[in-house]
């Protein structure tokens, strides 16, 4: 297994017949990840030739996109949860457009590119940051290779 494809990602492995809503899964095309968050199951009866099937459907949290796929009801799944990583943020880095952040659970400084962040998120942090300039901001980070997502976000008035 490729330790830095599944980093920010805790994986286990489940029969096909125990997903549930809202899991996320784990599809793996060659080079093609889909992390598919599922938000409907349908299982067939088993026909007489064959074992029952489920069908899954809901949105690819990489593309955004609505997914539907099959597996036997046998079939071995990847599931995934997301390590969720609370930061402050410490300063924006104008030149290089990224923001500079602290993980408090890892007490390490690290920095985000603008672009990889979210735009309703980064617009919430920017406004926070214009309007109230001697606050601090943190919030909750979900950052995988596919996706960087921000939640949570509350401020600290210094004074």
């Amino acid at each position: 297994m490729d330790e830095a494809k599944y980093n920010g990602m805790v994986m286990d492995k489940i029969e096909t017949n125990g997903i549930k809503r809202n899991d996320i899964i784990v599809l793996e095309d060659g080079a093609d990840v889909k992390l598919v968050q599922v938000q409907e199951i349908k299982k067939s009866k088993p026909g007489k030739h064959g074992a029952a099937k489920f069908n899954f459907s809901g949105t690819n949290l990489v593309t955004k996109k609505y997914y539907e796929f099959t597996e036997g009801s046998k079939t071995q799944l990847q599931i995934c949860t997301f390590v969720k990583s609370p930061c402050l943020l410490v300063d924006v880095d104008e030149r290089k457009d990224e923001f500079i952040c602290f993980n408090e659970i890892t007490s390490e400084n690290f920095s985000i590119t603008l672009g990889k962040i979210p735009a309703e998120p980064l617009a919430k942090i920017q406004k926070i940051r214009d309007t109230t300039p001697d606050v601090s901001i943190k919030f909750v980070m979900v950052e995988t290779p596919y996706f960087i997502e921000i939640t949570d976000i509350i401020t600290n008035s210094y004074s």
